[in-house]
C-alpha cells in the first residue's frame, strides 16, 4: 500500500495540523520526529506524545468524524506518507462489524480520557 500513498515533508517546526482542524488524513511517519500536544485549561500546552518513524497519529479524526484533538508539529525535518479518507474508509468497510465497532469504541473513550482527564 505504500507505494499508493502520497508522501509530504515537514521542516522543523511546521505545523500539520492544528487542534481543532477537520481531519481527512492519517499520517505515518516516514522518517523523523513529531510532536502531539494539546492546550490544556491553566496549565498551557500539553505534550502528549512523541512519534518517531513507524508511528501513526490522526486517526481519530477519521474514525469519528471529530475535529482533531491535538496539534501535530513536526519537530525536525519529517517525511510522512498520508493515508486518505477514502483510502482509509474503504479499508475499514472491508473489516468486520465488530472490528469497526470496536475501532470506533476505543477512539471515543481515547478522545473522551484526552479531552477530560487532566494530564500531568
Amino acid at each position: 500500500m505504500e507505494d499508493t500513498l502520497e508522501t509530504r515533508s515537514f521542516r522543523s517546526g511546521d505545523v500539520v495540523f492544528r487542534e481543532g482542524d477537520p481531519g481527512s488524513e492519517i499520517f505515518i511517519v516516514k522518517s523523523g520526529l513529531v510532536e502531539i500536544s494539546r492546550e490544556v485549561e491553566g496549565e498551557g500546552r500539553t505534550t502528549l506524545a512523541f512519534l518517531g518513524e513507524g508511528n501513526l497519529f490522526g486517526e481519530m479524526a477519521l474514525v469519528d468524524n471529530s475535529p482533531r484533538s491535538a496539534r501535530a508539529v513536526a519537530l525536525e525535518d519529517t517525511v510522512c506518507l498520508v493515508l486518505p479518507e477514502d483510502l482509509f474508509a474503504d479499508n475499514l468497510a472491508r473489516s468486520t462489524p465488530l472490528i469497526r465497532d470496536l475501532i470506533r469504541l476505543l477512539v471515543k473513550r481515547l478522545r473522551l480520557t484526552t479531552l477530560q482527564v487532566p494530564l500531568t
